[in-house]
């Protein structure tokens, strides 16, 4: 009876540590199949972050080379596991500069620097690297991982950025010089007639108003010989490379001196102030029988006149002339060439100003297009959806009755409303399929990355269509979630013109719409865009103007 006892509780013994066995053993297959995917997910997150990443031990061989990795370097995976990276990566002439970096990386826990690499393609490219060392429990050097970025477009644009600063610092420079010469000229005048200090105010006038050159120096011209009183007639001309054309006149007749083919070899340069005796048969000596009948007939006789050539660019001059009568008793005196002095230093101060700031702005959009085509090249190789963009968006600001300074704004920022994307992965933009909900939140960030990028004062507009052109009239855009009036007037504008622009353009993920069935999507609405996504009043003169629209599209399709 003892031994029967005995037996059952062995065989429960023995069951219950099969059982527990097994407990332990499905146990051990959940913890192995939880590391698995464990490990899974980590690969998944190795792969898609958007920085090269390999892993490297302490011989310099590679352990681990992730997907971005290889679209910056240009290496797959396989050909570059378990071989040393200096041999791949790293140009041979720095290898001896790198090699020292290497050397302190293995005595440290982690080290930040930028250095130039080299790609299988054999490009040379600056990489902003971050390496985290990991040690055993000694505090012996594991293993490394290295994390890169390419900064190669990034310092290209920073060092523009500069040399446009600097250059902007040496026009101030100049401009700051000119205001000197123009005080010390007010300071001469100061104690003179009303006359001169209308001519100042109608400088200053002038600098407020969108007054065109010719009207602003036909106007300063009046005011210069009523100051003068001894003069009867006057021009302005400007010579621009070969080329010398009258701007303005006064006593002469400007239409008919407009008519002349003059060049610089025919003018007469000074460069200071001088009287010169009848002028016109100076310049009859110069002319050619086609231009000296012309010039004849367009002008006055004149007893003499008071000139002066203002240099105002390297290719360009300002040409000025104050003329008296060939009846007249009067002549030019000391106090006549001082007023003419103030009058040379308004008008080519103010010329000086104009074509400065005019390069100044055009270098600034030149280079802020580059960087917009480059943002978009992953779908506009030629750029032409941003200019179209431009032109488009100039027309709904014209129908809309804004002043043409608005106009031209609005056509040369509108084509920079894409320019973050630049920040975007090239491997997000150039994606075929629908993106993935991290890729997309990704995406939608290039509206602030852009409005960043125009943090200058002078991109104030382009900045506002940058941040909200994808907001919507409705609410349901982003980044904001704006609705309605709280979206700026230029972006509700870009807004319809890029949605019109991205329907009609064939792109890599899509066929073109005709013009026809892109104004039916966005007047009706297709699923994917609505008419409530967009202001009713940009909406009413696009469906009034729809025929205009199209033939602007299509006039800069090709």
């Amino acid at each position: 009876m003892d031994y029967f006892w005995i037996n059952i509780l062995i065989l429960s013994t023995f069951i219950f540590i099969v059982l527990m066995m097994i407990v332990f053993i499905l146990k051990l297959r959940k913890n192995n199949q939880n590391i698995n995917e464990s490990k899974k997910r980590y690969k998944n997150l190795f792969n898609s972050i958007p920085v090269a990443i390999f892993v490297w031990g302490k011989d310099l061989k590679v352990l681990d080379w992730n997907k971005h990795a290889e679209y910056i370097f240009g290496y797959k995976k396989e050909e570059i596991i378990g071989k040393n990276y200096f041999d791949f990566i790293v140009p041979e002439d720095l290898r001896k500069d790198v090699d020292k970096v290497t050397s302190k990386i293995l005595d440290m826990n982690r080290v930040k620097n930028v250095n130039e690499n080299i790609t299988k393609d054999g490009r040379r490219i600056l990489c902003e690297w971050d390496v985290i060392v990991e040690k055993d429990e000694k505090g012996n050097f594991y293993r490394a991982i290295s994390m890169a970025q390419d900064v190669t477009e990034k310092t290209k644009y920073q060092q523009e950025l500069k040399k446009t600063v600097e250059k902007l610092s040496e026009t101030n420079e100049e401009l700051y010089s000119s205001n000197e010469e123009l005080e010390e000229s007010y300071k001469i005048i100061e104690n003179q007639s009303d006359q001169m200090r209308e001519m100042i105010e109608l400088f200053n006038r002038f600098d407020q108003t969108e007054m065109s050159l010719d009207q602003f120096y036909s106007e300063i011209l009046l005011v210069a010989m009523d100051v003068m009183t001894e003069a009867d007639y006057g021009s302005i001309s400007i010579i621009e490379k070969d080329k010398w054309e009258f701007i303005a006149s006064s006593g002469h007749n400007l239409e008919k001196l407009r008519e002349l083919e003059l060049h610089k070899k025919d003018s007469i340069i000074v460069s200071s102030p001088t009287i010169i005796k009848d002028i016109k048969k100076e310049n009859m000596k110069r002319f050619n029988d086609a231009q000296r009948r012309i010039f004849e007939e367009a002008t006055r006789d004149i007893k003499e006149s008071l000139i002066i050539s203002v240099p105002i660019d390297d290719d360009i001059y300002l040409n000025i002339a104050i003329d008296i009568a060939a009846e007249s008793k009067k002549g030019f005196n000391d106090n006549s060439i001082m007023l003419f002095q103030a009058f040379k230093n308004i008008a080519s101060t103010y010329l000086k100003n104009k074509v400065y700031s005019k390069k100044i702005i055009d270098s600034y959009l030149d280079f802020s297009k580059k960087l917009a085509t480059i943002a978009e090249a992953h779908d506009d190789i030629t750029g032409k959806h941003i200019n179209r963009v431009g032109e488009l968006s100039a027309f709904f600001a014209e129908k809309l009755g804004y002043k043409k300074s608005f106009v031209d704004r609005i056509r040369n920022e509108a084509p920079l409303h894409d320019i973050g994307k630049i920040f975007v992965d090239k491997a997000i933009l150039d994606k075929k399929g629908p993106l993935t909900d991290e890729e997309w939140e990704i995406m939608k960030k290039h509206t602030v990355l852009s409005g960043r990028l125009l943090s200058e004062d002078f991109f104030r507009l382009a900045k506002k269509i940058a941040y909200y052109h994808h907001e919507k009239w409705d609410g349901s855009g982003y980044p904001f979630g704006m609705k309605g009036d709280e979206i700026p007037l230029e972006a509700q504008i870009v807004s319809l013109v890029d949605v019109y622009d991205a329907l009609r353009d064939e792109r890599p993920y899509k066929k073109a719409f005709t013009h026809q069935q892109a104004v039916d999507i966005i007047s009706k609405g297709d699923g994917r865009t609505k008419p409530e996504h967009f202001n009713p009043k940009l909406l009413k003169i696009f469906l009034e103007y729809e025929k205009d629209i199209e033939k602007i599209f299509d006039d800069l399709k090709e």
